[in-house]
């Protein structure tokens, strides 16, 4: 939604809904950390820890670079929301593999009927 605002009042009533987005992070480690043994605790939030970074760092010369590309004067295309597209597209394909890789592992468990 933040690609599209033509209005700089539009990004305030955006951000509202958005701010919520921020207590998804929590909650879904919070359930990821009730899913593993208690000896592999660390293991997962250094493994949380070490994505956040590696997205930090490739993300903020990549998003840049994009918006400086897509509002350049010389450019015969200006959209200063390049970046979100980018960012939503890369949220779709990572939901297709988080899809794939839990409907894989529901399958493989076996179900509290046949135990």
């Amino acid at each position: 939604m933040l690609a599209w605002p033509t209005q700089s009042w539009m990004v305030y009533a955006i951000i509202v809904p958005y701010a919520f987005g921020g207590l998804a992070g929590p909650s879904v480690q919070s359930i990821m950390s009730g899913q593993i043994p208690k000896n592999a605790q660390g293991e997962l939030q250094g493994g949380l820890a070490s994505t956040m970074i590696v997205t930090a760092i490739i993300g903020a010369p990549l998003m840049t670079g994009i918006f400086s590309f897509f509002t350049k004067p010389e450019n015969d295309i200006y959209f200063p929301g390049a970046p979100f597209i980018l960012a939503t597209l890369i949220g779709l394909i990572s939901l297709v593999f988080a899809y794939q890789s839990l409907k894989s592992y529901v399958m493989s468990e076996p179900s509290a009927e046949n135990t």
